[in-house]
């Protein structure tokens, strides 16, 4: 898996000064780190910064979120306690909507999964991932009716596969 694009808003989201933001995808690693200039500083509980990013890979699967340093600071740069929560990314490959593996979302996967749902011998789907086209994590009607719709290009039927 690869990073690009880490940003990081915190808390108010105005007066940040970004002073590191490194990414090492052959060692597997990202730095960061920013300086809240902004007055007054954050003062309520609660969510204080959101690390949102891009995950790429070539295949599916699971990559572990360990934050190894995780500092926090006053405005006299007196340290606060904090714990860092670790986590983890799943990583999809493909399509959404695309249930037979073309690289597009078309007629094809709309008789493609029609016909997985009615359990139709011998068609199966490339990514059943593919297939949570409402994101409810299994393939049934609504997904059928949603992928109809968005290949007539019905305003506002987008799909949103999640993992499953």
């Amino acid at each position: 898996m690869e990073f690009h694009r880490i940003k990081v808003f915190f808390f108010g989201g105005t007066g940040v000064y970004e002073n590191k933001n490194e990414i090492n995808n052959t060692l597997g690693w990202v730095k960061y780190g920013a300086t809240r200039t902004a007055l007054p500083g954050v003062t309520t509980p609660g969510v204080l910064a959101t690390i949102t990013f891009q995950a790429i890979a070539e295949d599916d699967g699971l990559s572990e979120l360990n934050f190894t340093v995780v500092k926090l600071g006053d405005p006299c740069i007196v340290p606060i306690p904090t714990d860092g929560n670790n986590g983890s990314v799943n990583v999809r490959t493909g399509i959404c909507g695309d249930v037979d593996g073309s690289e597009m979302v078309d007629m094809a996967d709309y008789f493609l999964l029609v016909d997985y749902i009615a359990e139709v011998p011998g068609r199966t789907l490339d990514s059943e991932w593919a297939g949570y086209v409402d994101c409810s994590g299994k393939v049934d009607m609504a997904d059928y009716f949603l992928l109809v719709d968005y290949i007539a290009e019905v305003p506002g039927r987008d799909l949103v596969c999640c993992s499953g």
